[in-house]
């Protein structure tokens, strides 16, 4: 009786794992639709500006930028998880973008603690973006005077790494993941 009980209770914690994955590749891909719509169109249209105010050297500036960042968007959508190394290169190329939309107004900056090595440590792909997304829109967007935005990693413990996420806008709190 102990030994089908003890089956049992083996069988439900896996079905009760699987689901609990499901639901978290479900959510990652919700994080990641969410940077298509809004700053695609975003984007384009800041290039269609340059181009109709004729400035063609910061039409093609934006746009070299641009499309690095959408081939490495389309790269890392189709994975579950990349290396921090280039999660944060993606992120980097976003906020540039976004900063020339700011009109270079936005100080971010990123600190990875020692020992972390970038290129081993997994991270799942594209989660960064949309606390970023967050952070520029609804913190410093209507913001006055200095804008700083600061992605820290830390190492929790052995196992886990800790990303915040620290604006000085309107509200700013440390987002974490």
């Amino acid at each position: 009786m102990a030994l089908l009980t003890f089956i049992l209770y083996i069988l439900y914690r896996q079905k009760e794992l699987k689901n609990e994955k499901q639901i978290l590749t479900l959510e990652q891909s919700m994080l990641r639709s969410q940077m298509n719509p809004h700053f695609l169109f975003n984007s384009l249209n800041s290039i269609k500006l340059y181009i109709i105010n004729n400035e063609k050297k910061n039409a093609v500036h934006y746009l070299n930028k641009f499309s690095k960042l959408v081939r490495k968007i389309l790269e890392a959508s189709s994975l579950k998880e990349i290396s921090l190394a280039d999660e944060l290169e993606t992120i980097e190329l976003y906020m540039n973008i976004e900063n020339i939309r700011f009109s270079h107004e936005i100080n971010f900056t990123v600190r990875v603690d020692e020992p972390i090595d970038e290129h081993t440590v997994k991270i799942p792909s594209l989660i960064l973006q949309p606390f970023l997304e967050n952070a520029l829109w609804h913190g410093l967007s209507s913001k006055e005077g200095e804008k700083k935005i600061h992605l820290h990693v830390s190492r929790e413990n052995e196992k886990f790494i800790q990303i915040s996420i620290t604006d000085n806008g309107v509200g700013g709190r440390p987002q974490k993941g």
